[in-house]
């Protein structure tokens, strides 16, 4: 058999294996082939498209490329290297490639649909909005009556004017300042044109989600699932929202589902491991904590659940351990060192946790904010100011602790003006005046934390020790009132 046979049969078998799916059989063919002829632009377009099933953009790029130097400059071949070229992170040469397509195809809609994404990750918004216009106005035209063939045939139909709202809706959010209400109005417009579009209800419901819409967020989260099951990066986030509504069983089932499509998610373990630690099974926990550890060692948090579940458990130098090798990456959120303070607290290491939280407090200065805000049946506090709340709190905590007693009352009252509900910040403020013998202050701090928490622990037995103080002190009152017997004789007559 000659080469050329033998690069035709290879191509052949290629195109098998990629209407039945089989990606990386098709790719071991379409190599052999391009291995005999490497001058085939149509193998080309072969190996991008294969490559882009396996979500290889980069690489399919430029194949794609590669096709338009060999093959002539091809309006299909364009659109695809242009949307690559996007998905790889390279909007200008994304937008060349586009711009030569409709220089070739004035009438086709995807061309501008796809610069309108790619403007907006240069930070263009005006010119992503002209896209999106010239994009509809293509789309109008191949709706009259009286539409052309060529406006017919380059219409991209629903797709593509969801596609286009899409593509707008992030470019508002990408704007400074954002735009969200905008956002939102976009992709339910994009739903409107094409109700299954792959990503509109995933993105809709994280927008909703961190505007504190959580049930229509859930609604959206749900809608998505059902039809891209598969989607673990959508089923996490309502997940973690799941668990911040305190949804806990509904939240593990997520990642449990989660983990059923890749069990390689170190991220669904970690939470699996909170959530059991919350519920009282430190076990449980460990081995979830583990697990993840062993997929992902420098993965942050891990180090920390695991302390949290050996304290639990009454191992402190363990979780003293755990908790240092924690301390040693690098890369946390505010969020975790905000947890990491809490432990380093509770394990007594009050100089660690001032030094954690003193950079992360001059950064973010917290300051008094409006009173918290009331969604249903309950106030909740902006995310915000909770995060300074709790970091306020173990900061003052452990200026207390290190006898920096005036700085420690000054944070611990921030502290509750971000949070009047922060019980555990009452409870600390009442101690200290309590303990600097001022009972009707250490009355003040008691009488709000009884209201916040009545069954509050620390707070019933300080509220027994102001009691037994204020019953020591109207004793002592009492004698001092009465006159001695040398004080009745001196006043005899």
């Amino acid at each position: 058999m000659s080469a050329w046979q033998d690069a035709e049969e290879h191509a052949q078998r290629a195109h098998q294996h990629f209407q039945a799916g089989e990606w990386e059989h098709a790719l071991t063919e379409l190599h052999a082939a391009l291995d005999e002829h490497p001058d085939r632009s149509e193998w080309h377009v072969g190996l991008g498209l294969t490559l882009d099933a396996l979500e290889r953009y980069r690489e399919a790029a430029q194949a794609f490329a590669t096709a338009v130097q060999l093959g002539g400059e091809d309006a299909s071949v364009l659109l695809y290297l242009g949307i690559d070229l996007v998905r790889c992170g390279e909007p200008q040469q994304a937008i060349d490639a586009l711009n030569r397509l409709n220089q070739l195809q004035p009438l086709q809609e995807l061309g501008y649909v796809h610069r309108i994404l790619a403007y907006a990750l240069l930070d263009q918004h005006d010119d992503a909005e002209v896209m999106f216009y010239l994009a509809g106005d293509v789309a109008q035209n191949a709706a009259r009556d009286d539409a052309s063939p060529a406006a017919l045939a380059n219409a991209g139909g629903p797709t593509a004017r969801a596609a286009a709202h899409d593509h707008l809706a992030q470019s508002m959010l990408l704007r400074r300042p954002a735009d969200p209400d905008r956002a939102v109005w976009c992709w339910q417009e994009a739903l409107q044109h094409d109700p299954q579009h792959p990503s509109a209800h995933r993105q809709l419901a994280r927008l909703l989600r961190h505007r504190g819409h959580t049930t229509r967020a859930a609604e959206h989260f749900v809608t998505h699932l059902k039809h891209r099951p598969d989607d673990t990066a959508a089923r996490l986030d309502h997940a973690d929202m799941l668990r911040e509504e305190g949804l806990w069983a509904q939240a593990s089932d997520q990642y449990r589902h989660a983990l059923t499509f890749n069990p390689t998610l170190a991220y669904a373990h970690l939470q699996l491991g909170e959530l059991a630690l919350s519920s009282g099974h430190p076990d449980a926990a460990r081995d979830r904590f583990h697990r993840a550890l062993q997929l992902d060692p420098n993965g942050l948090g891990i180090h920390l659940g695991l302390a949290r579940a050996a304290l639990v458990s009454g191992y402190k130098r363990r979780a003293r351990r755990l908790l240092h090798e924690e301390l040693d990456l690098e890369g946390h959120t505010a969020h975790q060192h905000v947890d990491i303070a809490e432990l380093l607290v509770q394990l007594s290491l009050f100089t660690d946790a001032v030094t954690l939280l003193d950079p992360l407090l001059k950064t973010n200065p917290a300051t008094p904010t409006s009173p918290p805000h009331t969604r249903g049946s309950r106030a909740i506090l902006a995310q915000n100011d909770m995060l300074h709340s709790r970091a306020l709190r173990y900061y003052g905590i452990s200026l207390l602790a290190l006898n920096r007693t005036a700085q420690g009352v000054t944070h611990l009252r921030h502290c509750t003006r971000l949070n009047p509900q922060d019980a555990n910040a009452l409870a600390h403020l009442a101690r200290t005046a309590l303990a600097a013998g001022d009972l009707p202050l250490a009355r003040l701090w008691l009488t709000r934390g009884r209201d916040t928490a009545p069954k509050h622990t620390d707070l019933r037995q300080l509220q027994r020790q102001l009691l037994w103080a204020q019953i020591r002190t109207s004793v002592g009152l009492k004698k001092k009132k009465a006159p001695t017997r040398s004080q009745e004789a001196d006043t005899a007559p």
